[in-house]
């Protein structure tokens, strides 16, 4: 016996489906609906009146640019915290290669400096590619959770 020939079933099933059709005719009636008295009167529950385009447009532009900014403020001090500290791992790491002769040069990057690090070193060659590839995903993918490995990598 199936659910098609049970009518208790049947009947729930097409009471659910009277309630969904009534959600979706009302959401399309308030936004369809939507006209400038109805603007007015959600404004005025904010405390807006009498509020021009000109002024509404320019209050929901700042206000959009002080939401992004606090966003990118947070984000960029989220990341900037692990980001300076793995650098300093980096460096550290840059200090003990130029004890074995391998210095970096300023216009380096990490890719080329591994490259050319591990040109002079080969016998180094899994330790820097290693912690050269943690550095750039921590650094430049955003990968903060390799910090730990990092630091492992260069102790």
């Amino acid at each position: 016996m199936g659910l098609y020939r049970n009518s208790f079933a049947r009947g729930i099933w097409r009471s659910l489906n009277n309630t969904l059709d009534a959600i979706n005719n009302n959401w399309n009636q308030w936004v369809l609906g939507y006209d400038r008295r109805r603007q007015s009167r959600l404004l005025n529950r904010f405390g807006i009146d009498d509020l021009d385009y000109r002024e509404l447009m320019t209050s929901l532009i700042v206000i959009v640019f002080i939401f992004l900014g606090i966003i990118a403020f947070s984000i960029s001090k989220q990341n900037k915290e692990t980001i300076d500290k793995a650098k300093g791992w980096y460096n550290k790491f840059l200090k003990r290669l130029s004890k074995c002769g391998i210095r970096n040069y300023k216009h380096e990057g990490p890719v080329d400096f591994s490259r050319r690090a591990i040109r002079l070193r080969a016998d180094l060659a899994d330790a820097i590619r290693n912690i050269t590839e943690t550095y750039v995903q921590i650094r430049y993918a955003g990968r903060k959770e390799k910090f730990e490995y990092l630091k492992l990598q260069v102790k």
